[in-house]
């Protein structure tokens, strides 16, 4: 592997550290905001019942006195009649206002039915308050009288003798309730929905205003349902009738409304927009980062250690070759290189000196044999050099 290639994977290698620990620190805000969202999620729905309760509260106080109406406890038609129509025009939020007797049948209502008109004996509050002997909750219906989809509570009301005489009722139509859902404040995108107790969408605001009408009257979506049952607040993620994933507050049911449930529905999208934007920022800065860190580690690695190697390896190439006056010349470069770089032409400097001193004295040399030659030349008497064959040292 080539040099080059080592230093720009220990330059990635060295930013791998920043980028996990940005990672984790991303990760974790993640974390932090989803577990916020689902507070907020739950504390939405929670504040939506807390209102429904209040409302549920006043329907049910309207219902004990009128069941101690005497005109309603003694069946009194005409009376009961007139008295319903005065209380309806004293609350124009119900839609209508009526008595039940115990099979059913109506006895009278705000509307002027005529006993008997009609029955209620297949009606979900009907069953329920006979049944239980108290406050009910119906299911969204289309009222009989109004022709509205209403929410219908009753109470059940006895005889001057006793015993039960039937239901005293109050309606509320689904404008009524979605009135009700959007006047609480809601973050944008929110989604607050009202099921009846088998379920059933009976009313539904977004960002304050009335909408999902293909979903009002419809079974709500079954992860809805079901986390809407469970005995302790959780949050839940299900899309509405627009395809919108969002994070819905379950919260218990409370007593007080007779099976009806409430929940406040959050755009995750939304919700989570500020967050995604600023990790988008974050990756596309470290990603940016991270390519000006490798591309200047890249300069940086050229310009201080590859093309500093590269001259001290040519310089050796050339003391090598018998260039004895080569030089890396690396002094205008810093540290360790420029260290590398004197010590290196020291050595060359040295051996230049060495072989310096090597050719003097060969030279030297050279010129006491040639005066050594030319003496012997001259006077050939001065020195005879004898060699006994039995190889003693020669004598002069």
């Amino acid at each position: 592997m080539k040099l080059a290639t080592r230093l720009r994977l220990l330059i990635a290698l060295a930013l791998l550290p920043p980028l996990a620990v940005q990672t984790w620190t991303g990760l974790q805000q993640w974390r932090r905001r989803d577990a916020e969202l689902q507070a907020e999620a739950v504390a939405y729905s929670r504040a939506l019942q807390a209102d429904l309760v209040r409302t549920a509260e006043g329907v049910r106080q309207l219902l004990v006195a009128l069941a101690e109406i005497p005109a309603i406890r003694n069946a009194d038609v005409q009376a009961c009649t007139t008295y319903l129509q005065a209380v309806a025009r004293q609350f124009p939020s119900y839609a209508l206002l009526a008595v039940n007797d115990a099979d059913g049948s109506i006895l009278c209502n705000s509307g002027g039915a005529a006993p008997g008109a009609y029955s209620n004996a297949a009606r979900a509050y009907h069953q329920r308050a006979m049944t239980s002997g108290g406050f009910a909750a119906g299911d969204l219906v289309t009222g009989v009288a109004t022709g509205r989809r209403s929410l219908h509570f009753a109470l059940p009301f006895r005889r001057p003798t006793g015993e039960l005489g039937g239901i005293v009722l109050a309606s509320l139509d689904q404008t009524r309730l979605a009135a009700q859902l959007a006047a609480a404040a809601l973050p944008s995108g929110a989604l607050a929905v009202l099921l009846d107790p088998s379920g059933t969408v009976a009313a539904g605001v977004e960002d304050g205003r009335p909408v999902l009408n293909d979903w009002v009257g419809r079974p709500a979506p079954a992860v809805l349902r079901a986390a809407l049952q469970v005995p302790a607040p959780i949050a839940v993620v299900a899309a509405g009738p627009d395809g919108v994933a969002r994070l819905f507050g379950a919260v218990p049911p409370d007593p007080a409304l007779g099976g009806i449930v409430v929940a406040a529905g959050l755009d995750q999208d939304r919700a989570l927009a500020d967050l995604r934007q600023l990790t988008e920022s974050t990756v596309l800065a470290l990603s940016f980062g991270a390519v000006l860190a490798l591309g200047a580690g890249t300069l940086g690695a050229r310009r201080f250690v590859l093309v500093p190697l590269a001259r001290l390896m040519a310089a050796a190439d050339r003391v090598g070759g018998g260039d004895l006056a080569a030089r890396s010349d690396l002094g205008r470069h810093a540290g360790s290189m420029r260290d590398l770089g004197a010590a290196f032409d020291r050595m060359a400097a040295a051996l230049a000196e060495r072989e310096g001193d090597r050719g003097r004295a060969l030279a030297a040399l050279g010129e006491a044999e040639d005066d050594l030659r030319h003496t012997v030349a001259l006077n050939p008497q001065i020195v005879r050099v004898v060699t006994t064959p039995s190889g003693d040292t020669p004598r002069p």
